[in-house]
């Protein structure tokens, strides 16, 4: 049995309003286990929220139709392959809807969590996080945020060499727990390069109990509270499996 959903709330404005949100989560069942999808559409990118969307999509929907992956270079494969077909679909609606934009005007970052069986698979660019945990809410494995040279930069799938930065494993594992973010959620997911578990711990205990509109309805209000605001104004996004 498992347990899967996501959640994505808007950001604030300067004036403490909220703003357009351009991240995108999605966690789905597969033919052969699950997948969660978080992208972040650049702030700068005037249609990172389409270019979040629209790779989210494809990546979840590649990854639904396929049945069978053998090792890290499959599934790595297959992520470049479901990025290219989005960058063509961007491109292409660009043209038909007369945007004049080009594909950095869709810039968005990608982290994506998959398990088929006994194997489990990462596949990061840019910020944001991927943590996996076993029934007693001990990290396995974890993917962390990366950045470019500086400091308030990162990577999209919009870049020239996106695929350089894409960085993806696997490892063996029949039963974990997932926590996938934007980097909205990672100040206060984090602490010094690991889970700060006073966040995760009481997360995934309530998630194993929570039905879907209960855990949708508190993860909703957790990221939009004054005091999840307040350590960060930016977009907000969580996908998780939970298997029990």
């Amino acid at each position: 049995m498992y347990k899967l959903g996501s959640v994505s709330v808007a950001g604030l404005t300067s004036e403490n309003k909220p703003k357009l949100n351009q991240d995108y989560a999605v966690c789905k069942e597969t033919s052969s286990g699950y997948a969660a999808v978080i992208s972040d559409g650049a702030g700068s990118a005037i249609y990172g929220g389409i270019g979040s969307k629209c790779v989210s999509r494809t990546v979840i929907k590649a990854l639904q139709k396929q049945h069978i992956l053998i090792d890290v270079d499959s599934f790595s494969e297959l992520v470049f392959n479901a990025v290219e077909k989005s960058l063509k679909i961007l491109r292409r609606l660009s043209r038909l809807y007369r945007l004049d934009a080009q594909i950095t005007a869709f810039s968005a970052t990608l982290v994506i969590a998959y398990q088929t069986g006994d194997k489990c698979f990462c596949a990061h660019l840019g910020d944001g996080a991927c943590m996996f945990f076993n029934d007693a809410n001990e990290l396995i494995k974890i993917s962390l945020p990366e950045n470019g040279e500086y400091i308030n930069e990162t990577f999209f799938v919009s870049n020239k060499d996106w695929a350089n930065n894409l960085r993806c494993f696997e490892f063996t594992e029949n039963k974990t727990n997932c926590l996938v973010m934007s980097d909205g959620v990672t100040p206060f997911a984090l602490l010094n390069d690991a889970p700060f578990l006073e966040f995760t711990k009481p997360i995934l205990n309530f998630l194993r109990t929570a039905t879907l509109d209960e855990a949708t309805e508190a993860i909703t209000t957790m990221l939009t509270s004054q005091k999840a605001t307040g350590i960060s104004s930016d977009d907000k996004s969580l996908a998780w499996w939970i298997t029990c």
